[in-house]
């Protein structure tokens, strides 16, 4: 399952709901402001976690700033460190996604 992770004010992720249609293939999102918590706060993270009934360990978390992918790796989360999309295609595969 996909989940979304944003940092964005509530305006702006309805904007791009109504604009693009890449949204429906999240299960669900979680929006700072609805939140009121940022990445890379703990926090954040951890209402995903609970909100959608996920497990750190089979959860992998994708972000292009070190910072929010050292959050979720503390927390137990497989973290991928997005700098162009075919390594994270191939690191996505070693942690055996298949996809």
């Amino acid at each position: 399952m996909l989940y979304a992770l944003t940092d964005n004010v509530i305006e702006i992720v309805q904007y791009l709901k109504e604009r693009y249609t890449f949204w429906e293939y999240f299960v669900g999102t979680v929006v700072s402001a609805e939140v009121n918590c940022m990445k890379p706060n703990p926090e954040i993270f951890l209402h995903l976690l609970d909100e959608y009934n996920i497990l750190p360990d089979e959860t992998v978390f994708i972000d292009d700033h070190m910072p929010n992918v050292e959050s979720a790796n503390n927390l137990g989360i497989h973290v991928v460190h997005f700098k162009d999309a075919n390594e994270c295609e191939q690191e996505l595969k070693e942690l055996g996604l298949v996809f």
